[in-house]
């Protein structure tokens, strides 16, 4: 099981798509399944312009052998893909919503998040760490 931050209810909402009110409600989230520079928000979730990674939060530990991490895009124009560790992430309404499910080795496991454009051009989104 993934020890996680508090996620934001918009986050959640926007990464399921199903349209839930976003006011200043949080949801605690436990799972083992699961501009040019990147933030944090004060929930976990990361971001680089339309990039958004939900889960897991920035720092976590698991037990579990791989890791499920799941973003959403805002705007696909020009994505081709999105990578997590060289790992390509599967999507099926382009880039809205994505997982890709990453290996985990024991001891630290830094992830980076990454995605190309049809210019074959890499964009870092940000770099996880995951402790098992």
């Amino acid at each position: 099981m993934i020890k996680t931050a508090s996620l934001s209810v918009s986050l959640v909402c926007a990464v399921l798509a199903s349209g839930c009110d976003s006011s200043s409600k949080t949801a605690s989230s436990s799972s083992s399944s699961s501009s040019s520079s990147s933030s944090s928000t004060s929930s976990g979730s990361l971001a680089l312009e339309n990039v958004y990674v939900a889960f897991p939060p920035p720092v976590s530990h698991t037990q579990e052998a791989t890791v499920k991490v799941r973003g959403a895009v805002t705007d696909s124009s020009g994505i081709t893909d999105i990578q997590v560790n060289g790992v390509s992430a599967s999507t099926e309404d382009n880039w809205m919503q994505w997982i890709a499910e990453v290996p985990l080795v024991d001891g630290e496991n830094l992830l980076v998040v990454l995605y190309l454009t049809d210019t074959n051009e890499a964009h870092p989104v940000t770099t996880l760490q995951i402790n098992k």
